[in-house]
């Protein structure tokens, strides 16, 4: 979880709900003018003081400055120095360059042209959480569980997460080649990927039947009172019970955790329990009863940080039933904060237990009912990848058309794969076309691309049946026979 606060050396302000009292300084001592022979031998043998010495600090830049082999920049010496005291600490605590911070600053508003993915740090590398529905990273195949060790054939090897973001980040319509290590295959994976705007809904809902079905992508600001607009409109239905689904969300704004799991608590239950280092531990309770349905929340290993909070408040007051695969285990809060040179710092400032003290960190949460759902054995590299754009009709040849010949004979269309757009091929396309109730033209469109691909995805991701999402299903309607 991160939320933004402003902090410079001429204010205080209040970070997380807390104050964090102190002065952030931006510079350096003034560098120390001491003849270079007599400083190299002197200066680093001299400092056994365990507080900072910024005058040695300087000398070891005036060192650099005058000894290294090669000319380097002063100013990249000074963030670097910035960036080592981050690395001592946890994965999610960094500093940001002013550049870096604008980008990540940018990622928060939700809209942003890039492959939509959620992403960590995952020791020298940077881990996939989970690919966003829907976005080019998800349609290329990135998977939960992946690792990203390349960028347009970049080795990322000690980046931090927000330079990788950088670098993934670039004009809507440019293709980033983006290599992963997936668990299981030996060589270096390489998706490319074509960058997209990316417009992420946070909140869907719709109604299964007798049962309201909502999937919270991330818990971004707004979720809260988006979540409530959902349970609206399944109260009107006559829901007969609720199914969230978590699974592949990242987290998000603490706040919006809080709101969300107020819908599903008694009043005066307890949410979460937060443990601040610097300040006054605080429990945070329901403040409203919760709805008079049925519950059950969906999990997985993409389900991290906000996610769990809002699991764990379920799952400890016993106010529903959580299906699934264990948690990711983020239990750590963060505060983004601006510093006055333009950078910002990302800093962790708590840690989170759940309602009966247990630990989430590291360790992630156990579903009440653990079930896997079956994958199937197609993988995503065995199709052309369909980047051309345009439209495709009678008598055209391309990649795109072989990419959609390949899909929909997966599909069960009868249709050969040549790359030539033949009668075949638009007797199919018509075919699909009618039975996904879009236009039927023949063309090989972007909204018929898009459907095709969507409709692969389900098959391949989701599997030939979500046993989770069935689970839910009956839980749900044993619970109204009782």
């Amino acid at each position: 979880m991160t939320t933004e606060r402003k902090l410079s050396i001429e204010t205080k302000e209040e970070v997380m709900n807390k104050h964090i009292k102190g002065i952030i300084t931006l510079g350096l001592a003034v560098m120390i003018a001491i003849p270079a022979p007599t400083f190299a031998q002197s200066f680093l043998v001299s400092n056994d003081n365990e507080d900072v010495d910024f005058n040695y600090l300087t000398g070891i830049k005036q060192l650099i400055e005058t000894y290294y082999v090669n000319e380097v920049d002063s100013a990249d010496l000074v963030e670097g120095a910035y960036k080592g005291m981050f690395d001592v600490l946890d994965r999610h605590s960094v500093y940001l360059p002013a550049r870096e911070y604008e980008e990540f600053n940018n990622s928060l508003d939700g809209d942003f042209n890039g492959i939509g993915v959620h992403i960590t740090k995952d020791g020298d590398y940077i881990g996939v959480i989970a690919p966003i529905e829907g976005t080019p990273a998800f349609d290329a195949g990135m998977q939960s569980g992946d690792v990203i060790v390349s960028v347009d054939d970049e080795d990322i090897k000690g980046w931090s997460m927000e330079k990788v973001i950088s670098k993934i980040r670039g004009e809507k319509g440019t293709l980033v080649l983006i290599g992963v290590r997936r668990a299981g295959q030996i060589d270096e994976l390489k998706l490319p990927i074509v960058r997209e705007n990316i417009d992420i809904r946070h909140v869907k809902y719709e109604m299964l039947d007798t049962i309201g079905y909502m999937e919270i992508e991330s818990f971004a600001e707004g979720v809260g009172e988006e979540v409530g607009k959902g349970i609206a409109i399944f109260e009107e239905e006559n829901a007969v019970g609720m199914i969230l689904d978590l699974r592949g969300n990242p987290g998000g704004s603490l706040d919006e955790a809080i709101k969300v799991s107020e819908y599903f608590l008694e009043k005066d239950q307890a949410i979460v329990f937060i443990d601040y280092r610097a300040e006054e531990d605080i429990e945070y309770l329901a403040k409203e009863d919760k709805i008079s349905m049925p519950l059950v929340v969906l999990i997985d290993n993409g389900s991290a940080s906000a996610s769990e909070i809002v699991t764990a408040a379920v799952q400890d007051n016993k106010m529903g039933t959580i299906v699934g695969t264990t948690s990711y285990g983020k239990g750590s809060v963060q505060t983004l904060v601006r510093l006055t040179n333009g950078a910002g710092v990302k800093l962790t400032v708590a840690e989170y237990f759940s309602p009966l003290r247990k630990t989430i960190n590291e360790v992630g949460l156990t579903p009440d009912f653990m079930i896997e759902n079956v994958k199937s054995d197609v993988s995503f590299d065995n199709f052309a990848p369909m980047i051309e754009g345009g439209t495709f009709r009678i008598g055209d040849k391309g990649l795109d058309i072989y990419g959609a010949q390949q899909r929909l004979k997966l599909l069960g269309y009868q249709i050969s794969t040549d790359g030539m757009l033949g009668e075949g091929t638009e007797v199919a396309i018509n075919a699909f076309q009618s039975n996904e109730d879009i236009e039927v033209s023949g063309l090989l469109d972007l909204k018929t691309k898009q459907r095709i691909k969507e409709r692969v995805r389900d098959y391949i991701v989701t599997g030939v049946q979500d046993f989770q999402l069935e689970e839910a299903k009956d839980i749900i309607i044993e619970s109204t026979k009782k």
